[in-house]
């Protein structure tokens, strides 16, 4: 659910707000069961909003969504490369 509402934030520009419930998950991640998926999802939000702030490269984002590769999750890794081109084109990254 918190990884919806990431997305939301980061595609409405909400930038702030999502720093805040990416700070939420990270609390939260010792209690969760499936911790190395919320630790993958965590880098890459995190690796999204460094993306957008400049802080990081697009290869940095691709490495973490390989991670999905690696668990399994093609899916997952799909998602996460789509929702990447779409912050690319929002933010206009080139």
């Amino acid at each position: 659910m918190i990884f919806n509402i990431l997305e939301i934030k980061i595609v409405s520009k909400n930038v702030g707000s999502a720093r805040y419930y990416l700070a939420e998950l990270n609390k939260i991640k010792i209690d969760v069961i499936d911790n190395m998926y919320l630790q993958a999802m965590i880098k890459y939000f995190t690796a999204i909003l460094d993306l957008i702030s400049r802080k990081c490269q697009e290869e940095d984002v691709l490495r973490i969504a390989e991670m999905f590769d690696f668990l399994g999750m093609d899916t997952k890794k799909n998602k996460c490369l789509t929702f990447c081109d779409k912050v690319k084109t929002l933010y206009d990254i080139v």
